[in-house]
């Protein structure tokens, strides 16, 4: 008599298997109709949907057969070593003889067909990882391995080491073609950075010359200027202006008006200044070249008036606090029928107070070269100017500005003075 104990595992197990029958059935139903599919698809020569359907059928039900077809199917498609590989299970395996024979006769007619290649490791190195396509492979180092005819990646990997990658056509039938894998150097250190950080930094020193990608600026100022050149008076300006990076571009337009003139004369300027375009582009965040192009409405008798301005920048870190700032170009003045060039260059230092206020000190140079317009020949003035971050988005900013070297004709003083109060905001 078989106990109760043993009795329950033998009904279990029945119960098991009765349940998995129905299943299993259908699977191999289901496999059945994949093989049938790729069979026909093998009639009609689309071998690429009769491989997919013999893999299909073998997932569900592995056997034998549907092996000896997919490499029937894989030699269609030029897979000599998937193919080569299939056949020899089928000769090895195989109780059907006649297929067996069959597929035995084809391993050696493709196997002098196969393209090979050899891993070849020049250094031995501790970790070294060697990938095909994503797979290990570094066991087959020294040794002759069949591919499927294609182009491969292989990488090379160690800790502490720089990676090597290398694309190799394996496509030549019958060939073996050696991957060689050289000795992997040692990783470079990350350079230290040579702009400022990510975003748009709050200290002056850090800041980039052109709005990063994304980014845009509004800003708006008054100007307080003693000068009575031409004007005959001591006028305040106002300024609108905006920038947007675009990828390593800086677009600008602004534009301005005399909020204030003293008398009536017959130089009184209109009410709207001047309207200004700028085009900037950053060789990196401390270097960059900038073109500007200012357009006057008429002055008195003078007519209608531009500047147009190319120069390059240029900015060195010598401290995260400190910068050395500088610009170099030309300006090329038009009034009316009298025009000038003017090369101008700048200089000076940026120091970080603290978190929030910064300091700047410009000398700015200018020698006219040409024309009419200018009696002296140079111009020189010194600009000093506080900007005090309130937030990341926020600024404002003064800044004073004396000339030393007025190179203007006729002007009844010689020197000229101004403070420009604004501020910036970055939404």
């Amino acid at each position: 008599m078989i106990p109760c104990t043993e009795m329950t595992k033998v009904v279990l197990v029945v119960l098991a298997l009765v349940a998995a029958t129905p299943q299993a059935h259908a699977q191999r139903a289901e496999a059945d109709a994949a093989f049938e599919r790729g069979r026909a698809l093998m009639k009609s020569g689309d071998y690429e949907g009769a491989c997919e359907a013999f893999e299909t059928s073998l997932r569900l039900d592995p056997t034998i057969g549907t092996v000896y077809n997919l490499a029937g199917c894989h030699e269609k498609l030029g897979k000599l070593a998937s193919a080569y590989t299939e056949l020899k299970q089928v000769a090895e395996r195989d109780s059907n003889k006649a297929r067996a024979a069959d597929a035995a006769a084809r391993v050696v007619a493709l196997e002098p067909r196969l393209t090979r290649f050899k891993l070849i490791i020049t250094e031995s190195t501790v970790g070294l990882v060697v990938e095909r396509d994503g797979v290990d492979i570094t066991a087959f180092a020294g040794q002759v391995v069949p591919v499927d005819p294609r182009r491969y990646t292989f990488t090379a990997t160690a800790p502490g080491l720089e990676p090597y990658t290398t694309v190799v056509d394996l496509t030549r039938e019958g060939a073996t073609i050696d991957v060689t894998i050289p000795a992997l150097s040692t990783k470079r250190e990350a350079p230290p950075p040579s702009g400022p950080p990510a975003g748009y930094p709050r200290s002056l020193a850090q800041r980039p010359f052109t709005m990063p990608d994304g980014l845009y600026e509004l800003g708006a100022a008054t100007l307080l200027s003693t000068s009575d050149t031409m004007f005959q008076q001591a006028p305040i300006d106002a300024f609108v202006a905006g920038r947007v990076g675009i990828q390593q571009f800086e677009m600008g337009l602004a534009t301005s008006v005399h909020a204030r003139y003293a008398e009536v004369t017959m130089t009184r300027p209109r009410l709207w200044r001047s309207v200004t375009g700028t085009l900037a582009y950053a060789i990196t965040p401390m270097f960059a070249g900038r073109l500007v192009y200012t357009r006057y409405h008429p002055i008195g008798d003078l007519g209608q008036g531009s500047d147009l301005a190319i120069a390059m920048l240029r900015k060195y870190l010598v401290a995260p606090r400190v910068a050395i700032a500088g610009s170099a170009g030309f300006v090329f003045l038009q009034r009316g029928d009298v025009n000038e060039l003017v090369l101008e260059s700048t200089f000076g230092p940026q120091i970080t107070a603290t978190d929030a206020l910064s300091f700047e000190v410009v000398a700015d140079l200018g020698v006219a070269v040409g024309g009419e317009l200018y009696s002296h020949t140079l111009e020189l003035g010194v600009a000093a100017q506080a900007l005090y971050t309130i937030t990341r988005d926020l600024d404002v900013f003064a800044r004073g500005f004396v000339g030393l070297l007025p190179a203007v004709e006729n002007s009844s003083s010689n020197d000229f003075r101004s403070v420009t109060i604004g501020v910036n905001w970055r939404p």
